[in-house]
């Protein structure tokens, strides 16, 4: 979400908030999207549509060291 702040003559006012991404991801943190020096873009990172990447899981993998 964005909102417009103006501070000019000593009163903060905010505006209304709008969205600012359709990035397709629920939730940002600073693992998945990073911003401009001039906070005027993002980079987003995503899976791409169609990969399919599974993560697979071996449990008891010693014994097949026998």
């Amino acid at each position: 979400m964005a909102v417009a702040v103006d501070a000019e003559g000593g009163a903060l006012r905010v505006g209304e908030p709008s969205r600012l991404s359709h990035a397709g991801v629920s939730a940002f943190s600073h693992d998945h999207c990073d911003g401009t020096r001039d906070g005027q873009r993002f980079l987003v990172r995503r899976p791409a549509e169609g990969s399919g990447a599974k993560l697979k899981i071996l449990l008891n993998w010693q014994s097949l060291l026998e």
